[in-house]
Formats: C-alpha cells, structure tokens, sequence
C-alpha cells in the first residue's frame, strides 16, 4: 500500500522569509529526507489557493524518530509562523504523480471516527475523481493523527487546466467541499528530491 506524506508549514509571509525558505530550508529538507529509504519523492511549494510500488509505513518511521529532526526543525523554526508536524496517510495510490505535477489541490476531511462521514466522504470524492479521468488523482485516511482525516489530492498540469475541468464538474467539487469539516488549497510545487 502506498503512504503520502504531507507537511504544510506555515511560514512568515515575508521576502527575507522566502529567501531563506528557498536557500536554506529547502536544501536542508533535500538532505534530511534523501537518507530515508523508500522517499520517491519529495517538493515544496506555494499555496496559492487555500480553503505505484507499495512503501511501508515502517519508511517513515525512521525520518520522524531520527536525531536529526530536531537539527532540521531548529534550522527552519525562525520562518515559521507555527508549529506543524508530518501528516501520514495511507492512500490509494502512490503520490509520486501528483506530487510531480506543478500544480496540486489538498482537500482534507475531519472524519473523526465516524464511518458514516468517511462513506460520504469518499462517495462524495469517488464521484469527483472519476468525472476528472485523466487527471492524477489519489485519496486516503490518516495513520498518525489523533482525529481520523480523509485526503484528496489532484495533480495539475497548470492553472488553466484546473479551472478548465472545475468549469465542467464544479457541482461534484462543491458537493466534496461541503461536508463539515473540509478544507482545500492549492499549491504551486517545485520538485526537492
């Protein structure tokens, strides 16, 4: 079974920031999670809109457990805004192809424990994944947070070609983005690893 997974820091918005951002945390990233055996892929990136071989868990283990995280969070503690830690999810699919794609749109779900929710939650994406065929597409439920989460990911090939196929399925988005506790963003990706 294939894992995702997703950290969204959330980082002082200023030049001096993102400069450092890009200069040095992104090289720090780079050589903190290249020593992790099964990391197909790794990027960073912007928001810019908010609101397939089988890896195991046990892959993970070692980045999170490490004596070189907190090295790696001292290093990129001065630019963020607040604390985050690694979201794992077990997917679909692997994320290698979304991941690669310049763009990507997060959607995730607080399903809690509820199998009611996590049934509409993935009818709700199962609809809007197969109305987007063609897309690279993966969906998934968390292993490592306190409450249950469903994740959707799309990968992009631009932002035209999002708001092209949105324009023809926006009713199955919207039904994904109204079930309580959603929330969405898209981001701009730049490949790290």
């Amino acid at each position: 079974m294939p894992f995702t997974e997703f950290i969204k820091p959330s980082i002082v918005q200023s030049d001096e920031s993102v400069d450092a951002f890009t200069n040095t945390v992104v090289p720090a990233i780079r050589s903190f999670v290249k020593s992790a055996p099964g990391f197909e892929l790794g990027t960073a990136g912007y928001i810019l809109f908010e609101n397939n071989v089988a890896v195991p868990a046990s892959s993970f283990i070692p980045i999170v457990g490490s004596k070189q995280l907190p090295i790696f969070i001292g290093k990129i503690k001065p630019y963020l805004t607040a604390p985050t830690s690694p979201e794992l999810y077990e997917t679909d699919i692997s994320p290698k192809d979304i991941f690669a794609s310049p763009i990507i749109e997060v959607f995730r779900i607080n399903i809690h424990e509820d199998s009611e929710k996590e049934i509409a939650a993935k009818t709700a994406w199962g609809a809007f994944a197969v109305a987007l065929k063609g897309t690279h597409i993966l969906s998934g439920v968390s292993v490592n947070l306190p409450e249950r989460t469903f994740l959707g990911l799309i990968g992009w090939s631009g932002i035209e070609r999002r708001r092209m196929a949105l324009d023809k399925v926006e009713h199955l988005k919207q039904a994904v983005e109204s079930l309580k506790d959603s929330h969405s963003f898209v981001a701009e990706l730049n490949t790290v690893i």
